[in-house]
Protein backbone atom coordinates (compact mmCIF):
# COMPACT_ATOMS: atom_id res chain seq x y z
CA UNK A 1 0.00 0.00 0.00
CA UNK A 2 1.27 3.44 -0.89
CA UNK A 3 0.75 5.68 2.14
CA UNK A 4 -0.16 8.85 0.24
CA UNK A 5 -2.74 7.20 -2.04
CA UNK A 6 -6.33 6.31 -1.15
CA UNK A 7 -8.60 4.28 -3.43
CA UNK A 8 -12.40 4.46 -3.35
CA UNK A 9 -14.74 2.37 -5.49
CA UNK A 10 -17.45 4.52 -7.07
CA UNK A 11 -19.18 1.73 -9.02
CA UNK A 12 -18.58 -1.97 -8.67
CA UNK A 13 -18.83 -4.08 -11.77
CA UNK A 14 -21.46 -6.78 -12.08
CA UNK A 15 -20.89 -9.99 -14.11
CA UNK A 16 -24.06 -10.27 -16.18
CA UNK A 17 -25.57 -9.49 -19.54
CA UNK A 18 -29.07 -9.59 -21.02
CA UNK A 19 -30.36 -11.65 -23.93
CA UNK A 20 -30.65 -8.44 -25.96
CA UNK A 21 -27.09 -7.26 -25.34
CA UNK A 22 -24.48 -6.15 -22.83
CA UNK A 23 -25.57 -4.38 -19.65
CA UNK A 24 -22.20 -2.68 -19.35
CA UNK A 25 -22.25 -2.44 -15.55
CA UNK A 26 -18.54 -1.79 -15.17
CA UNK A 27 -16.33 -0.71 -12.31
CA UNK A 28 -15.22 2.89 -11.71
CA UNK A 29 -12.61 3.83 -9.12
CA UNK A 30 -11.54 7.10 -7.54
CA UNK A 31 -7.87 7.41 -6.59
CA UNK A 32 -6.88 10.26 -4.28
CA UNK A 33 -3.19 11.16 -4.31
CA UNK A 34 -1.90 13.41 -1.52
CA UNK A 35 1.15 15.35 -2.62
CA UNK A 36 2.70 17.93 -0.29
CA UNK A 37 -0.62 18.60 1.39
CA UNK A 38 -2.61 18.84 -1.85
CA UNK A 39 -5.01 16.11 -2.98
CA UNK A 40 -5.16 15.16 -6.65
CA UNK A 41 -8.18 13.15 -7.77
CA UNK A 42 -7.95 10.51 -10.49
CA UNK A 43 -10.59 8.26 -12.00
CA UNK A 44 -9.80 4.82 -13.34
CA UNK A 45 -12.47 4.44 -16.03
CA UNK A 46 -15.66 6.48 -16.13
CA UNK A 47 -18.56 4.08 -16.65
CA UNK A 48 -21.23 4.24 -19.33
CA UNK A 49 -23.17 7.18 -20.69
CA UNK A 50 -26.29 5.94 -18.91
CA UNK A 51 -24.46 6.21 -15.57
CA UNK A 52 -23.11 9.76 -15.86
CA UNK A 53 -25.77 11.39 -13.68
CA UNK A 54 -25.15 8.89 -10.90
CA UNK A 55 -21.38 9.13 -11.36
CA UNK A 56 -21.52 12.88 -10.71
CA UNK A 57 -23.89 12.34 -7.79
CA UNK A 58 -21.57 9.82 -6.13
CA UNK A 59 -18.57 12.09 -6.59
CA UNK A 60 -20.51 15.05 -5.19
CA UNK A 61 -21.33 12.98 -2.11
CA UNK A 62 -17.56 12.79 -1.62
CA UNK A 63 -17.33 16.59 -2.01
CA UNK A 64 -15.75 16.21 -5.45
CA UNK A 65 -17.13 18.28 -8.31
CA UNK A 66 -16.42 18.00 -12.03
CA UNK A 67 -13.55 20.48 -11.94
CA UNK A 68 -11.89 18.60 -9.07
CA UNK A 69 -10.89 15.59 -11.18
CA UNK A 70 -7.26 16.06 -12.21
CA UNK A 71 -6.73 12.90 -14.24
CA UNK A 72 -8.64 10.08 -15.92
CA UNK A 73 -6.98 6.78 -16.75
CA UNK A 74 -8.97 4.94 -19.40
CA UNK A 75 -8.30 1.22 -19.51
CA UNK A 76 -9.74 1.04 -23.04
CA UNK A 77 -12.29 2.85 -25.17
CA UNK A 78 -15.38 0.67 -24.93
CA UNK A 79 -18.80 2.26 -24.39
CA UNK A 80 -19.15 1.07 -20.80
CA UNK A 81 -15.78 2.33 -19.56
CA UNK A 82 -14.64 5.46 -21.34
CA UNK A 83 -17.38 7.76 -22.61
CA UNK A 84 -17.69 10.09 -19.61
CA UNK A 85 -14.26 11.71 -19.87
CA UNK A 86 -16.01 14.75 -21.39
CA UNK A 87 -17.60 15.54 -18.01
CA UNK A 88 -14.27 16.57 -16.48
CA UNK A 89 -12.80 19.60 -18.27
CA UNK A 90 -9.73 19.95 -16.04
CA UNK A 91 -8.65 16.32 -16.25
CA UNK A 92 -5.64 15.00 -18.10
CA UNK A 93 -6.63 11.84 -20.00
CA UNK A 94 -4.32 8.81 -20.06
CA UNK A 95 -4.78 6.17 -22.77
CA UNK A 96 -2.60 3.64 -24.55
CA UNK A 97 -1.91 4.67 -28.14
CA UNK A 98 -2.93 1.26 -29.46
CA UNK A 99 -6.52 2.07 -28.53
CA UNK A 100 -6.54 4.42 -31.50
CA UNK A 101 -5.68 1.75 -34.03
CA UNK A 102 -8.17 1.46 -36.84
CA UNK A 103 -10.43 -1.40 -35.79
CA UNK A 104 -13.72 -1.33 -37.61
CA UNK A 105 -14.68 -4.70 -36.18
CA UNK A 106 -14.88 -3.43 -32.60
CA UNK A 107 -18.49 -2.32 -32.36
CA UNK A 108 -18.13 -1.64 -28.62
CA UNK A 109 -16.27 1.61 -29.38
CA UNK A 110 -18.84 4.42 -29.83
CA UNK A 111 -18.91 6.20 -33.18
CA UNK A 112 -16.61 9.25 -33.38
CA UNK A 113 -15.21 8.53 -29.90
CA UNK A 114 -11.63 7.81 -30.94
CA UNK A 115 -11.50 10.89 -33.17
CA UNK A 116 -12.79 13.26 -30.49
CA UNK A 117 -10.49 11.92 -27.81
CA UNK A 118 -7.51 11.91 -30.14
CA UNK A 119 -7.99 15.63 -30.80
CA UNK A 120 -8.21 16.56 -27.10
CA UNK A 121 -5.46 18.83 -25.79
CA UNK A 122 -5.66 16.87 -22.52
CA UNK A 123 -4.70 13.53 -24.06
CA UNK A 124 -1.58 11.75 -22.75
CA UNK A 125 -0.44 8.55 -24.43
CA UNK A 126 0.93 5.99 -21.99
CA UNK A 127 2.39 2.50 -22.20
CA UNK A 128 3.53 -0.33 -19.95
CA UNK A 129 5.61 0.88 -16.99
CA UNK A 130 4.56 4.53 -17.13
CA UNK A 131 4.33 6.25 -13.74
CA UNK A 132 1.48 8.57 -12.79
CA UNK A 133 1.98 10.04 -9.32
CA UNK A 134 3.31 6.76 -7.94
CA UNK A 135 0.80 4.59 -9.77
CA UNK A 136 2.08 2.23 -12.46
CA UNK A 137 0.49 1.58 -15.84
CA UNK A 138 0.49 -2.10 -16.82
CA UNK A 139 0.10 -3.12 -20.44
CA UNK A 140 -2.56 -5.84 -20.55
CA UNK A 141 -3.59 -6.46 -24.19
CA UNK A 142 -6.07 -9.12 -25.14
CA UNK A 143 -9.53 -7.74 -24.60
CA UNK A 144 -8.43 -4.84 -26.82
CA UNK A 145 -5.05 -4.04 -28.42
CA UNK A 146 -4.25 -1.18 -26.04
CA UNK A 147 -5.83 -2.43 -22.84
CA UNK A 148 -4.11 -1.11 -19.71
CA UNK A 149 -4.41 -1.88 -16.01
CA UNK A 150 -3.17 0.15 -13.04
CA UNK A 151 -1.03 -1.00 -10.11
CA UNK A 152 -1.48 1.00 -6.92
CA UNK A 153 0.78 -0.67 -4.37
CA UNK A 154 -0.42 -4.20 -5.11
CA UNK A 155 -4.00 -3.21 -5.75
CA UNK A 156 -4.34 -3.96 -9.44
CA UNK A 157 -7.23 -2.33 -11.26
CA UNK A 158 -7.62 -4.76 -14.12
CA UNK A 159 -10.75 -3.52 -15.85
CA UNK A 160 -11.66 -5.87 -18.69
CA UNK A 161 -8.25 -7.51 -18.82
CA UNK A 162 -9.96 -9.62 -16.14
CA UNK A 163 -13.68 -9.05 -16.48
CA UNK A 164 -14.82 -11.33 -13.65
CA UNK A 165 -13.81 -14.13 -11.31
CA UNK A 166 -14.62 -16.82 -13.88
CA UNK A 167 -12.00 -15.54 -16.34
CA UNK A 168 -9.39 -15.64 -13.63
CA UNK A 169 -10.12 -19.04 -12.15
CA UNK A 170 -11.34 -21.35 -14.89
CA UNK A 171 -12.66 -19.46 -17.91
CA UNK A 172 -14.04 -19.29 -20.49
CA UNK A 173 -12.96 -15.84 -21.59
CA UNK A 174 -15.52 -13.27 -22.62
CA UNK A 175 -15.17 -11.22 -25.79
CA UNK A 176 -11.49 -10.70 -26.63
CA UNK A 177 -9.48 -9.24 -29.49
CA UNK A 178 -6.69 -11.81 -29.03
CA UNK A 179 -7.23 -14.87 -26.84
CA UNK A 180 -3.57 -15.75 -26.32
CA UNK A 181 -2.68 -12.18 -25.38
CA UNK A 182 -5.63 -12.09 -23.00
CA UNK A 183 -4.45 -15.24 -21.22
CA UNK A 184 -0.95 -13.82 -20.87
CA UNK A 185 -2.34 -10.60 -19.40
CA UNK A 186 -4.49 -12.47 -16.89
CA UNK A 187 -1.43 -14.38 -15.68
CA UNK A 188 0.63 -11.21 -15.57
CA UNK A 189 -1.85 -9.20 -13.52
CA UNK A 190 -2.67 -12.01 -11.10
CA UNK A 191 1.05 -12.42 -10.44
CA UNK A 192 1.44 -8.77 -9.48
CA UNK A 193 -1.58 -8.26 -7.25
CA UNK A 194 -2.66 -8.88 -3.69
CA UNK A 195 -6.11 -7.59 -4.67
CA UNK A 196 -7.61 -7.54 -8.16
CA UNK A 197 -10.38 -5.18 -9.26
CA UNK A 198 -12.09 -6.66 -12.33
CA UNK A 199 -14.05 -4.69 -14.86
CA UNK A 200 -17.32 -6.48 -14.11
CA UNK A 201 -17.12 -8.01 -10.65
CA UNK A 202 -16.32 -7.26 -7.01
CA UNK A 203 -12.69 -7.22 -5.78
CA UNK A 204 -10.86 -10.55 -5.83
CA UNK A 205 -8.41 -11.74 -3.18
CA UNK A 206 -6.33 -14.86 -2.70
CA UNK A 207 -7.37 -17.40 -0.07
CA UNK A 208 -5.44 -20.65 0.24
CA UNK A 209 -3.72 -19.78 -3.03
CA UNK A 210 -7.07 -19.49 -4.86
CA UNK A 211 -8.58 -16.25 -6.14
CA UNK A 212 -12.05 -15.66 -4.70
CA UNK A 213 -14.52 -12.80 -4.60
CA UNK A 214 -14.23 -10.61 -1.51
CA UNK A 215 -18.00 -10.59 -0.99
CA UNK A 216 -21.26 -11.13 -2.85
CA UNK A 217 -21.87 -9.18 -6.03
CA UNK A 218 -25.23 -7.42 -5.73
CA UNK A 219 -27.35 -5.27 -8.02
CA UNK A 220 -30.94 -4.08 -7.95
CA UNK A 221 -33.27 -3.46 -10.87
CA UNK A 222 -35.89 -0.78 -10.32
CA UNK A 223 -39.00 -1.36 -12.39
CA UNK A 224 -41.42 1.31 -13.53
CA UNK A 225 -44.03 2.14 -10.83
CA UNK A 226 -47.09 -0.07 -10.33
CA UNK A 227 -45.97 -2.89 -12.60
CA UNK A 228 -45.99 -5.47 -9.82
CA UNK A 229 -47.77 -6.07 -6.54
CA UNK A 230 -47.00 -3.18 -4.19
CA UNK A 231 -45.50 -5.58 -1.66
CA UNK A 232 -42.65 -6.33 -4.05
CA UNK A 233 -41.64 -2.65 -4.05
CA UNK A 234 -41.09 -3.02 -7.83
CA UNK A 235 -37.50 -4.17 -7.36
CA UNK A 236 -35.61 -7.20 -8.57
CA UNK A 237 -32.49 -8.10 -6.61
CA UNK A 238 -29.58 -9.88 -8.28
CA UNK A 239 -26.91 -11.56 -6.18
CA UNK A 240 -23.89 -13.71 -7.00
CA UNK A 241 -22.37 -15.41 -3.91
CA UNK A 242 -18.74 -14.69 -3.14
CA UNK A 243 -17.72 -18.33 -2.70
Amino acid sequence: MISNIETITIFEGFPARATRGYLGWSSVHLIKVNKKGTTYNYLFDTGGYNERIFLLKKLSELSIEQGDIHGIILSHLHFDHAVNWTLFPEAQIYVNEKEFQENTQDLAIPDFHQKELRSSSKLNLVSDGADIEGMTIIGAPGHTPGMIALDVGGKVFASDAIKNRSELTHGPLGVVWDKEEAIKSIRKLSGLAHTLYPGHDVPLVKKNNIWVASYDANETLLLAPDLLDVRSNNTIHLSIPHC
